[in-house]
């Protein structure tokens, strides 16, 4: 995709991929700038992962971008391919609107586990009722499974985050 815009103007740029079937490699100007995943002729080299990632750049002189999205897919059954909306725009609305979802996100994911521990709570201070036990453990998977299955995959950024505090 070839993209015209005004040279006058020293913009920063940011492009965002949420969700790409099975592994993807962004290219702007002829420049490897992100991936995710390893992309590859055949199935030897190849490594699949679909994590939502995004890259800032420039226009060149003459104010064009060329932006070059490749994607490989040789295990997913669903079918390969750009999922969900690339997200094109400046580096503060791009970064604006990731930091927007990631909140909105982890929000009910704070007030489902502040649930499930005050279940657990009442469960082991109170009178033992198993339904308390079982409210939970199952606002702890719905927990869980939020972590994992939404847009920005919020499970993969807390475990970078965790991951790189310890080290």
């Amino acid at each position: 995709m070839l993209l015209y815009v005004n040279p006058d103007k020293d913009i920063n740029y940011s492009i965002r991929l949420s969700s790409v079937r099975s592994s993807s490699e962004i290219y702007v100007n002829e420049r490897l700038l992100a991936k995710s995943g390893q992309v590859a002729v055949n199935n030897n080299g190849y490594t699949a992962k679909n994590l939502p990632y995004s890259t800032t750049f420039t226009a060149d002189e003459d104010g064009v971008i060329e932006i070059v999205v490749q994607a490989v897919n040789y295990e997913d059954t669903r079918g390969s391919g750009i999922i969900r909306s690339v997200k094109f725009g400046s580096e503060e609305a791009i970064t604006e609107e990731i930091r927007f979802s990631s909140s909105i996100q982890l929000l009910p994911i704070i007030i489902f586990l502040m649930h499930s521990v005050y279940a657990l709570i009442l469960f082991f201070l109170g009178n033992k009722d198993k339904k308390l036990l079982y409210f939970s453990l199952l606002t702890l998977c719905v927990t869980l499974g939020s972590l994992l299955s939404h847009d920005e995959k919020l499970f993969g950024m807390l475990k970078g985050i965790f991951c790189c505090s310890f080290l």
